[in-house]
């Protein structure tokens, strides 16, 4: 089937025209030349466009076909590309162009593909290239800049001839180095022996892999000064090789980063420090309340099922903080937390909330392990005082078994559990308590003996009443 469309005559069918050029992700546009009286090309009229083109150009088919480009885009006359001209060519000589222009009108970079097929008509297919103009550009400005910074900035050069083994250094590389050319033998060894020590097998290791693999690197290390201070410095290295693969001729640039070095390291030991406050208790080094919390929504899914949560209050706390003072108080805290470190497993998340109140969180763990882990802290604090007081804790634990669960119910649960067992040790533990402390008040502190006693009296009185 032969059909018509504007001014130009086409032999594909309908359904394939439809197929082919209404939905080519491309722009598509037909045009008829328009000459003047003396044969000049002066414009072109559009005759046919598909919906790419408009979403491309922003140019409405309805309103543009059969008008000249002049009457759609005025401002085409003022471009300093001439595109009737270019593509009057193409419809004139029938020879195809491919070019990459800016639209000034439409203000966009176009990757134009234009032909024709009849003398005074001419087909484009573009596309729209101008976000990889923006980022050529970039690029562009970027190296720019790059060349400027380094006619700025000092960098040293070292050439290495493999074959004659044969190192030359820069008069710059000398001053970072801190070396006399006059003294100093340049060598690879040497060399070598410049650089810090837990720094000179990975420079030697990138040398000979670059070597091996025919690959340039880049490495930042530290060189030791004769006075024992350190610099780091930044070297980039390639290197040609024969057509056997030897190398011939490798080219390095060394620069010194000390200073822009320094303050990467001391950044990144500030957000070390940061995120160390941010997540652990700074006297026990457990993990804090907010880490933990943050830990049980992250580790709250059907995978790790189940789930065990142990809780659990130091026994005592209160007792020895009043009576030997807080660094006493402090170092039954820190003890426990080496209990619960050594009692657990290395993926287990451990605690303190605050206070003398810690968790546990077990991941993958059932009632049965649960219960392990709770014996062994129970038989560790058994075996261990602080200032001849016995060490105790009461333990509670619950365990979420299904997904529907709520993690905050197993919580609760948890600390009721320990509850029950604080209840149940309060009065044996109170009781050790005060004997412990007696007896040590009667060594260290024979003259307030009557003292304490009474204090201790009056605590127990409390107690009991709560």
């Amino acid at each position: 089937m032969i059909f018509q469309r504007g001014e130009g005559i086409s032999l594909m069918p309908d359904n394939y025209r439809n197929d082919i050029i209404e939905y080519l992700p491309n722009a598509y546009a037909y045009h008829r030349i328009i000459m003047d009286e003396g044969g000049n090309p002066v414009d072109y009229i559009f005759l046919d466009a598909n919906q790419a083109f408009e979403k491309i150009t922003g140019l409405i088919r309805q309103k543009i076909i059969g008008k000249r480009v002049t009457q759609v885009i005025p401002e085409l006359g003022k471009s300093e590309f001439d595109w009737i001209k270019t593509y009057a060519s193409v419809a004139l000589t029938g020879k195809s162009i491919k070019i990459n222009e800016y639209s000034r009108a439409l203000d966009k970079w176009y990757n134009v593909h234009a032909y024709s097929n009849k003398k005074g008509y001419f087909i484009t297919i573009f596309n729209d290239i101008s976000e990889e103009k923006e980022t050529e550009f970039k690029l562009r400005n970027k190296e720019k800049e790059l060349k400027e910074a380094l006619s700025l900035a000092r960098l040293g050069r070292w050439d290495f001839y493999h074959r004659e083994d044969l190192l030359e250094w820069s008069d710059i590389i000398y001053e970072i180095f801190e070396k006399d050319s006059e003294t100093f033998h340049v060598s690879y060894e040497n060399f070598l022996g410049t650089i810090h020590r837990e720094d000179r097998e990975v420079v030697n290791k990138a040398w000979i892999n670059s070597l091996a693999n025919q690959e340039s690197y880049t490495i930042d290390h530290r060189i030791i000064m004769e006075d024992g201070r350190e610099k780091w410095v930044r070297e980039l290295c390639m290197t040609d090789f024969d057509e056997n693969g030897d190398p011939i001729h490798s080219i390095g640039i060394v620069q010194d980063i000390s200073e822009a070095k320094t303050l990467e390291l001391e950044k990144e030991e500030k957000q070390k420090e940061i995120e160390y406050l941010s997540f652990y208790d700074h006297l026990t080094k457990l993990y804090n309340r907010r880490f933990f919390e943050a830990e049980i929504k992250r580790l709250d899914t059907s995978r790790n099922l189940p789930i065990s949560i142990i809780v659990g209050d130091v026994n005592g706390l209160k007792i020895l903080n009043d009576s030997f003072g807080h660094s006493v108080g402090d170092e039954l805290l820190v003890k426990m937390a080496e209990i619960l470190k050594e009692a657990c497993r290395a993926d287990d998340i451990i605690a303190r909330m605050g206070g003398d109140e810690f968790s546990i969180l077990l991941p993958q763990t059932d009632e049965d392990g649960t219960k392990k882990i709770i014996a062994r802290i129970k038989q560790l604090c058994s075996k261990e005082q602080i200032s001849g007081v016995d060490i105790s804790i009461a333990l509670g634990y619950s365990i979420k078994e299904q997904a529907a669960e709520d993690i905050d119910e197993i919580i609760k649960l948890a600390e009721n559990s320990m509850y029950e067992d604080k209840f149940l040790l309060s009065r044996y533990n109170r009781k050790r308590a005060y004997n412990d402390i007696i007896n040590i008040i009667e060594i260290k502190y024979p003259n307030e003996r009557e003292y304490f006693k009474r204090l201790l009296r009056l605590y127990d009185k409390v107690a009991n009443r709560s």
